[in-house]
């Protein structure tokens, strides 16, 4: 009889047998309702992991590549105007892998009520478990995938926090009677926006912002949330001196 492991059929001669038996017991080419229960978890993983990933970048305002816009120029405006579409993209997305999972989820208790009926319990058992422990296998295998390009955009973005530094002494127009240093230029032109980044990495407010962001996940999902991003809050990492030892005593 079959085991656990003897489900998949796809590349292991020494599971034919199995098939074989399937058919020789249940009539011939019944293998097929049991291929399409597998092929329809190994779906159901997928869209599950794509699910939780987008739900996941969504509430920290991230956005992956695959959902990135570029403006034809540079504006406040055009900046919001794309920041809206990407989010719209990823909120698609999220409409679509939630119709797919309960699409799916209908699909595989049909089969499953079809199978029943027609299996030996004994064999009904043995199928579905093993295509159960494939579905979570490949679930996991997402997940950690998944996890892994949360973490690179998270450091991404923060990395993004650095200030360019600009050094064009011609953008400064000084109307003043006062004359100004090299380096008093440098600070000038900079811009009003211009700010000094944090001397100190901001854990509280950071994880205030995340408990935020992650208050509408189940709490399987936070906890795994937390998880995954506790490694990075714990680098800490600051961005880079935006002033020159020169600079910073005018």
């Amino acid at each position: 009889m079959a085991t656990v492991r003897q489900i998949n059929i796809h590349n292991d001669p020494s599971l034919i047998s199995f098939k074989e038996n399937i058919n020789n017991r249940y009539g011939p080419g019944f293998n097929i309702n049991i291929r399409k229960l597998e092929n329809l978890f190994v779906k159901l993983a997928h869209s599950i992991s794509h699910f939780n990933f987008l739900t996941k970048v969504l509430s920290l305002n991230l956005f992956p590549k695959g959902f990135r816009i570029k403006a034809p120029y540079s504006s406040h405006k055009s900046k919001f105007i794309i920041e809206k579409a990407m989010r719209s993209l990823i909120k698609e997305r999220i409409k679509f892998h939630r119709g797919s999972k309960f699409k799916l989820f209908k699909e595989i208790n049909l089969s499953l009520t079809f199978l029943k009926d027609k299996l030996l319990p004994d064999d009904f058992n043995n199928i579905t478990s093993s295509i159960r422990h494939k579905h979570q296998r490949i679930l996991r295998k997402l997940s950690e995938k998944h996890g892994q390009k949360l973490n690179n955009l998270l450091v991404e973005q923060n990395n993004s926090f650095n200030i360019p530094t600009l050094i064009n002494k011609n953008f400064v127009v000084n109307l003043s009677d006062h004359s100004l240093s090299e380096a008093q230029a440098r600070i000038l032109n900079k811009g009003l926006k211009f700010a000094l980044p944090m001397k100190k990495f901001p854990t509280l407010e950071l994880i205030s912002s995340i408990e935020s962001g992650i208050h509408n996940l189940s709490e399987e999902e936070k906890s795994d949330l937390r998880c995954r991003l506790k490694p990075i809050i714990d680098k800490k990492i600051t961005p880079k001196p935006v002033l020159t030892k020169e600079e910073k005593t005018h």
